[in-house]
C-alpha cells in the first residue's frame, strides 16, 4: 500500500498548505481593517502562514507517530 500512502501523505500536505494560506489571507485581511501599513500586512500575513503550516506538519508528524507509523 505504499500508493495509497503516497497518495494520503501528498493530500494532507496540500490541506496545510491550503490551510496556512487562508490563514494568511485572513491574517492580512485583519490586518487591512486595522488601516495598517505594506510592511504589517505583509508581516503578519507571513506569520499566520509559516505559524499555520507548521502546527499542520507537527499535528500530522504527531498523529504518524501515535498510529505506530
Amino acid at each position: 500500500m505504499p500508493t495509497i500512502g503516497a497518495a494520503l501523505t501528498i493530500t494532507l500536505i496540500t490541506i496545510a498548505f491550503l490551510i496556512s494560506c487562508c490563514a494568511a489571507l485572513i491574517a492580512g485581511f485583519l490586518a487591512r481593517l486595522q488601516h495598517a501599513d505594506a510592511n504589517t500586512i505583509t508581516r503578519n500575513a507571513g506569520a499566520a502562514f509559516t505559524s499555520t503550516l507548521t502546527l499542520c506538519m507537527v499535528v500530522m508528524v504527531a498523529a504518524g507517530i501515535l498510529n505506530g507509523g
